[in-house]
């Protein structure tokens, strides 16, 4: 009996130190299997590539990785407009109903739409609350609008036969209720080079009301997506002045951002990195539709910028916030961020 308890110890012991944790040696993997490596910096242990999984480590899915199936996408809600994507995986009939707040049919039509995306803009009238049912075989939707000023209600098309969403005119609204990830222009390839771009909630996997710390987010269990004390920790490692680190807010801070990248041009172009820590970013881009940009919204900036969710504890709640690097400034942005971004994750080991 006593060999018995020895044998199950020994087993015990020496399957619990084959499976010890060595942070720069020992990789993680996420709940679809993608491999991780891992980097000791300071005291802190870091991933060092972005995350690419589409599911928690419960098995649930993150959002919807770009489009799947045909769906109807709210993009414009106002007086007098309604604008709806119209995203089909096959040709199919679409018919529109536009009916009155008492139930009774103002307005119908029928067209017929190809796989990919169909702009329908509603433009409404007279003042009133109208009900706008679109359908096809697979799919129904219905949005409330409000009337406005003109006479009759009117339906405006837009054809555009790609399947995918690839261009920059085509959209998807974000904001903090969207759980979307995304490959950089619907890619897979960039996904497996620069990781996937996460809307806020599906990083995070908590509402804009609920920043705590650490949240665990996409990363695997014992990882969580680093928060804002955990970047400071980084670019005071990495030789930024701690006043300047901790306070710094809204601009590009210090001139460490080249030590961060990754080497080459594939990565980042113009390429300035030496990495010198094995942090390896990746400019991995974004996907905005917060009309910052001169370019109107869409994907922007592979290989010249990579913006990462961070998050702040704040009183009973916290604060969204982002760093990020680019091709050509030698600092670190630190700065507070919107819902409608669609930005990267790289996580943190929990202390």
């Amino acid at each position: 009996m006593k060999k018995l308890f020895l044998v199950l110890f020994l087993m015990s012991f020496f399957n619990s130190k084959s499976q010890s944790f060595d942070c720069g040696t020992s990789t993680v993997t996420d709940a679809d299997g993608n491999l991780y490596h891992t980097v000791q910096i300071g005291s802190q242990c870091w991933m060092k590539e972005n995350m690419r999984t589409t599911k928690y480590s419960n098995g649930q899915a993150v959002g919807i990785p770009g489009i799947i199936g045909s769906k109807f996408y709210e993009t414009i809600n106002m007086k007098g407009k309604l604008q709806v994507i119209v995203h089909l995986t096959e040709a199919d009939k679409i018919s529109t109903q536009v009916y009155d707040m008492s139930g009774r049919l103002v307005k119908e039509s029928n067209l017929y739409c190809d796989a990919g995306n169909t702009l329908l803009d509603f433009f409404m009238g007279p003042t009133g609350y109208y009900i706008v049912q679109i359908k096809s075989k697979k799919t129904e939707s219905n949005f409330e609008v409000m009337g406005g000023e003109q006479a009759d209600i009117e339906i405006s098309v837009v054809q555009n036969t790609s399947s995918n969403l690839k261009s920059k005119s085509d959209t998807i609204v974000l904001s903090h209720f969207s759980r979307y990830c995304f490959d950089y222009d619907n890619d897979p390839a960039n996904t497996e080079k620069f990781g996937k771009l996460y809307t806020s909630l599906s990083a995070l996997n908590v509402d804009s009301t609920h920043y705590g710390h650490p949240i665990q987010g996409v990363c695997p269990d014992n990882w969580h997506v680093a928060t804002d004390n955990d970047w400071v920790q980084l670019e005071i490692t990495a030789g930024m002045d701690s006043n300047e680190a901790i306070n710094g807010i809204e601009y590009f801070r210090g001139n460490i951002s080249n030590k961060l990248k990754s080497i080459g041009l594939e990565y980042w172009d113009p390429n300035f990195g030496t990495d010198d820590f094995g942090f390896s970013a990746r400019g991995s881009g974004l996907y905005s539709i917060s009309g910052n940009f001169n370019e109107g919204w869409g994907f922007f900036y592979l290989t010249q910028s990579c913006c990462w969710w961070t998050y702040r504890p704040y009183q009973d709640h916290g604060l969204l916030m982002l760093r990020e690097l680019t091709d050509i400034s030698r600092g670190v942005f630190s700065g507070f961020t919107y819902d409608n971004w669609a930005l990267s994750v790289r996580c943190i080991r929990n202390q």
